[in-house]
């Protein structure tokens, strides 16, 4: 039997006793002949308590309803609580992950930002190294300027030095062939002067030719001077 029956029972037992009590009370006070107004009065009291009982059931009603409600809204915040809970852990156990992800991008950044400054050291020296290295580029191509200036010039001198050569060879040729007929003119002069008395003859400072012989190894020419063997020429008379 669920509440509201039971309050429904109780209801109408409370009505019945009322009831008996309050016609006995009548039968014992009044008269046999005032027992149609106790009739009346027997009605208004048993409308009233049927409106009393009414009000009953339907809060009684009321009362289950809610308490059924109530365990069905605990049992759903129940329900719900376990799933928050869930949740929660869940995102505990995500917040966690996120807060060791988080620590392990911050070492990395930390390295990074480590190796950025490493490397903006490296890109300082290789800056320092790239202005010594343009400064040492600049000195070369000085020298580099340097040098085909004074090859332009060099070659300006070769190019008079090879017209000098040109001209010096041209003028060996004709010492060279000045030569040959100056050696053929002295040997024919030494014949003719010398030959055939003397088979040897000198030339001395001033281009005269005196003529000579072999005395005991010695050379004598002109008018009897000794003369070194490596100025005596041999004529083939």
């Amino acid at each position: 039997m669920n509440l509201k029956d039971k309050i429904i029972y109780k209801l109408r037992d409370a009505v019945e006793a009322i009831r008996e009590n309050r016609i006995l009370q009548n039968l014992k006070n009044t008269r046999f002949g005032n027992f149609a107004n106790l009739v009346r009065e027997d009605r208004k009291i048993f409308g009233l308590l049927l409106v009393v009982m009414f009000l009953g059931v339907i809060a009684a009603g009321s009362f289950t309803g809610h308490v059924v409600l109530t365990k069905e809204g605990v049992n759903e915040i129940k329900n719900n609580l376990s799933i928050a809970e869930a949740t929660l852990e869940t995102c505990q156990d995500h917040l966690l992950d996120c807060n060791y992800e988080k620590t392990g991008l911050s070492n990395q950044i930390t390295s990074l930002n480590g190796q950025v400054g490493s490397l903006n050291e490296q890109i300082s020296l290789l800056n320092s190294n790239l202005g010594l290295c343009n400064l040492e580029k600049d000195i070369y191509n000085i020298s580099l300027q340097n040098c085909t200036n004074e090859k332009d010039i060099l070659s300006t001198k070769l190019g008079n030095c090879r017209t000098d050569v040109d001209i010096l060879i041209e003028e060996l040729t004709e010492y060279e062939d000045l030569q040959v007929d100056y050696e053929k003119i002295k040997i024919n002069f030494a014949k003719d002067r010398c030959c055939p008395n003397y088979n040897y003859y000198t030339v001395t400072g001033n281009s005269q030719i005196l003529c000579c012989y072999k005395d005991d190894g010695d050379y004598i020419c002109g008018a009897g001077e000794e003369t070194d063997k490596d100025d005596i020429e041999r004529l083939n008379c």
